[in-house]
């Protein structure tokens, strides 16, 4: 094996097949790859958009989040006007913190 050369883990990144706002920061999220493929999650971003300054434009705009479409073939999730995106591994770390019921 050479310095160059690259080892996967196994298991694929996730990528998103279709969503849904399900609330002022929550997302219906249809995966298509990675740990959760083939399931269907609510998830809460505000943990995200709450902490971060980047996503500050998000924080008590609904408008805005209610404009949030998949890009980048399922790898991201972008608003309309807001030059942020968010990697759809950052919204399935939401859906594992999720708990169960």
């Amino acid at each position: 094996m050479s310095a160059n050369d690259w080892v996967g883990a196994g298991i694929p990144t996730a990528r998103i097949a279709a969503i849904r706002v399900a609330g002022p920061a929550a997302l219906e999220v249809a995966w298509a790859e990675g740990a959760r493929a083939g399931r269907t999650d609510i998830v809460d971003v505000m943990p995200v958009i709450g902490i971060y300054k980047t996503y500050r434009s998000l924080r008590d705009n609904p408008k805005l989040f209610e404009t949030a479409r998949v890009i980048d073939d399922g790898y991201a999730v972008a608003w309309d006007g807001f030059d942020v995106d968010m990697a759809a591994e950052t919204i399935e770390a939401g859906a594992r913190r999720r708990p169960p019921g």
